[in-house]
């Protein structure tokens, strides 16, 4: 989801609540710092099952022009970008894959690619509201 304004900043929640209330059981879960043409993305990545599914799911929220793998830290954020710099967009960003045949490592490279790919060009909507 994307938000103009803190007004639906609780609006996305935490795949750690949702996903098992889904029915889905987190195997594990992992922190981790994507850097991207100067930028760093603080995103959970967590594997996920349900039955014979299996999925990779990395996710992050965005407050401005920075990123946090958890609600608290992106209210934290938007706060501090409201006040320094007058901004109030925020975002809440999932991508996921189904593992499948392929190995958890192919999985991850993939997910990743496709968030270095995509980042720069959702970051410049983020700060400019275009594309």
């Amino acid at each position: 989801g994307y938000y103009l304004s803190t007004r639906k900043v609780g609006a996305a929640h935490s795949p750690l609540v949702c996903f098992p209330g889904q029915g889905w059981i987190i195997s594990s879960k992992d922190r981790t710092a994507l850097k991207i043409k100067g930028n760093e993305i603080h995103l959970l990545s967590m594997i996920v099952t349900r039955g014979q599914e299996k999925e990779l799911v990395a996710y992050w929220f965005q407050s401005y022009d920075q990123t946090d793998p958890d609600t608290l830290s992106q209210k934290i954020s938007l706060l501090w970008q409201k006040l320094l710099h007058e901004k109030e967009n925020n975002a809440f960003v999932r991508v996921s894959i189904s593992v499948g045949e392929k190995s958890l490592s192919e999985a991850r490279d993939t997910v990743f690619e496709f968030i270095r790919s995509f980042y720069p060009v959702f970051l410049n909507y983020v700060k400019d509201n275009k594309p």
